[in-house]
């Protein structure tokens, strides 16, 4: 008996020591990090310097509901603002796909942007910022600095 109760302990310690250290405070899933450093160095050659820091964003992959959803920010006054990432979007995407909506995201976490869905003449669209396809043509692959010194306006 005494040998089945302390192994029930250990086994509930492990399960709790685990899905603590998988989702903590200041959390960045680490398939995010490479994004979250690429924005760092794009804002930085913008002059803008953002503060990317675990106590003020935190990151995580996984489903989000409903499935139309890609990303999502979600700003919190007592926590860090939280990124989650579409675990099915994210593996079906490409690394350009995956900066984008990293880089959208981060805009409305940490720059504080609305989404912005004007087009130019052509159906282009201006801005990172837009909310969701079809609104306009986003041209990224081919126009990514010119995105980009959008976003850090």
């Amino acid at each position: 008996m005494p040998t089945k109760f302390f192994l029930l302990i250990t086994i509930t310690a492990i399960l709790i020591s685990c899905n603590k250290d998988e989702f903590e405070y200041g959390y960045l899933d680490d398939r995010l990090s490479p994004y979250f450093t690429m924005f760092e160095l794009e804002a930085q050659q913008r002059g803008y310097s953002p503060n990317l820091s675990p106590d003020v964003i935190e990151a995580f992959i996984q489903n989000v509901y409903p499935n139309s959803v890609a990303g999502q920010c979600q700003r919190n006054d007592n926590r860090p603002s939280q990124i989650i990432i579409d675990e099915g979007v994210w593996n079906s995407s490409t690394d350009l796909e995956k900066e984008f909506l990293i880089f959208h995201e981060l805009g409305h976490c940490i720059l504080g942007r609305s989404h912005l869905d004007s087009a130019h003449p052509d159906g282009r669209c201006i801005s990172i910022m837009h909310s969701v396809a079809g609104v306009c043509r986003n041209e990224y692959e081919t126009r990514r600095s010119e995105y980009l010194d959008e976003l850090f306006r």
